[in-house]
């Protein structure tokens, strides 16, 4: 499999259901979608009852066929019953051999060697059946995901256009076509190009034929290993991609971000790094990437789309209008009318804006978009939006509930919901809310987030703990995150596990000195005194004056009968802030262990007076 794109393979489209049969052709259609099911599903979700009814919708057709094929496509049908494909299969060969046109024994038999996992026999089984039925979209859209799987990219392609010839609008086929295309690009546009002999190269060789392989951590070991000069941008932009199929999105943007300092024109780097941008939410970033991108390949479709849907995401209509104008009719797609509809209003132009409105509901056949929910739901959203934005969140809190009561499965709505209830103090509706959201999107990161900082206020850090996990293993993997994780585990004393939550959260954000205290702490409460007093120093290299970081290590110098040390460094203290009480509890107990003890009696005395609560 190629290294270009990441998601070559697009799952076959399961065939679409019709209001009910009026004609043979339809007929066969839905007779269809009962086989057709056997291939997309697991073998459960084809029961027995299924397959009887069809058949005994179509009875008429069966009797005109054979005796002989009907008595071997039914015994063949009680084996298809039990799961015993290999049985089943040389009956339906036997009922395609007394009745040639035996269509449902066709169709049985392609869908038996798919689930034994026998492409290369289904292939010319579905051939045989597509001399029946040419016109079938079913037949030629799964043919081709076939051919995909057997990387047959010429054959695939050339069904996926004959399918959409019978339904040109098809927004699957439309999709599996246009990654096909991409993946057969020109030469110059691939990663491909074995003809290099450098050092570099070698090694960028070496990597891409075991990433052809899926050995991808293998081939992310070979560039890595790779200690001389990189020349050229595709050797990091095959490290991200390397990156991308191990699931390490951050190391991934980095290795995108050094292709293009490379070249910044490198097409394929753009594009993903687009991509992720894109579905970041940061439309800002996606733009620039994406106009390199599609200044490169101006007629990729897909291209074309996410930078019009990225100029309208980030509010740049002006720019957003004459792509959508272009690309909707075009592609006849929905989404693509909706979003255009929505730009035309912005820009004023509302009559023209009804009118894209209009026929994206028309071709809205399948209902995906929900317009008209969405529609209500931006109404509702904006509403809300104002009155949070003023203050008043006890009107959003009413408007958010009574759209709740429309539409009460759309998570976005509970999560805002619990926002607001969190503005007013009412933590216990937010968490509501909150477990309200997870249930209906567990995904959904933020939500998690804030379920995790009101168990840690309530002090039930194992909860919160188990929220903070889940919301970092949900894609927000932020500085805070960890660092919310790392503190609930201090709390349950688990000062290990939260160290290295701690260094997690530095990593992310190296400037911020509460990371390195918490990391201190918990070094510290493993008897790390050495390490625990680096992170302390890094604490104040960031801010001087963090007084409790100089304490921590006065804490450390004490543990570790360093009381010479400890003296001096609450000494600093003092002369920072001379009301510091800890400090003179510090030069007392200090004191007192090298035998100075009138000192000492002087040192805790002060400290008492300035802290009654350290008698």
């Amino acid at each position: 499999m190629s290294c270009l794109y990441l998601q070559l393979y697009v799952p076959p489209n399961l065939a679409k259901k019709e209001e009910g049969p009026t004609t043979e052709q339809e007929k066969l259609r839905i007779l269809d979608i009962s086989i057709i099911l056997l291939r997309h599903s697991k073998p459960k979700a084809m029961t027995p009852k299924l397959l009887l009814i069809s058949l005994l919708l179509f009875s008429g057709t069966l009797l005109a066929q054979k005796k002989a094929a009907i008595k071997a496509y039914n015994s063949a049908l009680q084996y298809y019953q039990s799961r015993d494909y290999e049985t089943a299969a040389p009956l339906f060969e036997q009922a395609i051999q007394e009745s040639p046109d035996f269509y449902y024994a066709h169709r049985s038999l392609i869908s038996c060697y798919e689930q034994m996992g026998q492409l290369d026999k289904a292939v010319p089984a579905y051939l045989a059946a597509l001399k029946l039925a040419p016109d079938d979209f079913d037949l030629h859209f799964n043919l081709a995901q076939t051919y995909i799987q057997l990387e047959e990219w010429a054959a695939a392609k050339k069904e996926l256009e004959q399918s959409l010839d019978i339904s040109p609008t098809d927004r699957k086929a439309l999709q599996s076509l246009e990654q096909i295309e991409r993946y057969l690009a020109p030469k110059e546009e691939q990663v491909i190009q074995e003809e290099r002999s450098s050092p570099s190269d070698r090694a960028y060789n070496a990597a891409l034929a075991l990433y052809r392989k899926g050995e991808y951590l293998q081939a992310r070991s070979q560039l890595q290993a790779f200690s001389g000069q990189v020349s050229q941008a595709d050797f990091y932009y095959l490290w991200a991609l390397c990156d991308q199929q191990l699931g390490e999105r951050v190391a991934a943007i980095e290795q995108y971000e050094a292709a293009l300092a490379l070249d910044d024109r490198h097409f394929n780097s753009n594009y993903n790094l687009g991509i992720l941008y894109y579905n970041d939410e940061n439309y800002e970033a996606a733009q620039a990437l994406l106009e390199t991108a599609y200044q490169r390949q101006p007629k990729k479709k897909d291209l074309a789309k996410h930078l019009a849907l990225s100029y309208y995401l980030g509010n740049n209509v002006e720019k957003a209008e004459p792509f959508l104008a272009k690309l909707a009719p075009k592609l006849q797609s929905a989404e693509l009318y909706y979003y255009w509809s929505k730009t035309l209003m912005q820009l004023g132009r509302k009559k023209e804006s009804e009118k894209a409105l209009a026929t994206a509901k028309k071709l809205d056949k399948s209902g995906e978009l929900q317009l008209d929910i969405q529609n209500d739901l931006a109404e509702y959203g904006q509403l809300a939006s104002e009155h949070r934005k003023n203050g008043n969140y006890q009107k959003a809190i009413e408007v958010l509930e009574e759209a709740i009561a429309k539409h009460s499965e759309e998570a976005a709505l509970h999560f805002n919901l619990g926002l607001n209830y969190l503005e007013v103090g009412n933590s216990l509706k937010a968490q509501k809310e909150f477990a309200k959201t997870v249930e209906l999107a567990p995904s959904h990161a933020k939500a998690y987030s804030a379920l995790g900082d009101i168990h840690y206020q309530a002090e039930k850090y194992s909860q919160a703990a188990a929220y903070f996990k889940a919301c970092i293993e949900a894609g927000m993997q932020d500085a805070y995150s960890y660092y919310q994780l790392g503190s609930s585990l201090y709390k349950l004393n688990r000062f290990q596990e939260s160290a290295k939550s701690f260094e997690q959260a530095i990593a992310k954000n190296p400037k911020e000195k509460q990371f390195y205290f918490a990391l201190g702490l918990s070094y510290l409460r493993q008897k790390k005194n050495d390490l625990s007093i680096q992170n302390f120093e890094k604490a104040l290299a960031l801010d001087p004056y963090f007084i409790d970081a100089q304490y921590h290590i006065c804490v450390n110098y004490i543990e570790t009968n360093r009381f010479l040390d400890a003296i001096a460094d609450a000494e600093k203290i003092i002369e920072k802030d001379p009301k510091f009480a800890k400090a003179y509890l510090t030069l007392a107990h200090s004191h007192k262990r090298l035998g100075n003890l009138a000192k000492a009696d002087k040192y805790r005395k002060k400290a008492i007076r300035l802290d009654p609560s350290l008698r």
